[in-house]
């Protein structure tokens, strides 16, 4: 998946992403219909009017595509990962701004959505909220069907705490078998003598 290789460094090595929460594209197509005008059109415009300014169009297009593909960039890592362990929330504001919180699966005590306001429910875009044990409860507004990406966050996270749950299960029967045995063999009791006893 390509997620894994965009957000390697937001990830394990061992972690599988099976989910990336954007914005809605909705948030971003103005500045992207301002920037092709702005920056692209209008030079090319310029050119075909006054072809002797060909090398001060070129830059300013190019500044435009820059400024097109910065936009985009932003908005793709501006994202919450659902991944098989957790959910990392990535908050990207630039290329020298960016910052991400892991959430464990075991450490969410909530997720929720809201979808409020004529637009958004036209749209079906909304609010995702995930409440933590400790600290104030993550948002990520204005995401793409929030019912549908909280109900996967759901489910991984059911996939993971049955996993977790037989692990520790496991766990705490060897323990439990280790410490029998240690008992067994360093006071030379039993085991089936203690049963008949109980009995």
């Amino acid at each position: 998946m390509l997620a894994r290789v965009f957000f390697k460094n937001y990830v394990q090595d061992d972690e599988q992403v099976f989910l990336v929460i954007h914005k809605h594209l909705f948030f971003i197509t103005w500045k992207v219909f301002k920037i092709l005008f702005f920056g692209v059109l209008l030079p090319a415009l310029l050119w075909l009017l006054f072809p002797k300014l060909f090398f001060i169009c070129v830059l300013w297009a190019w500044s435009g595509l820059v400024a097109l593909a910065y936009e985009f960039v932003k908005w793709y890592y501006d994202a919450w990962l659902v991944t098989d362990c957790s959910i990392v929330v990535i908050d990207w504001n630039g290329f020298f701004d960016k910052s991400s919180t892991r959430v464990e699966y075991h450490l969410t005590d909530e997720v929720g959505y809201e979808i409020k306001g004529f637009f958004p429910t036209i749209f079906n875009y909304g609010i995702i909220t995930l409440v933590r044990g400790v600290g104030s409860p993550l948002v990520f507004a204005s995401t793409w069907r929030p019912k549908d990406k909280v109900a996967i966050m759901l489910q991984y996270q059911d996939q993971f705490m049955r996993k977790k749950n037989f692990r520790d299960h496991k766990t705490l029967k060897g323990m439990l078998a280790d410490m029998l045995h240690l008992h067994q063999t360093r006071d030379g009791v039993d085991p089936v003598k203690i049963e008949e006893k109980i009995r």
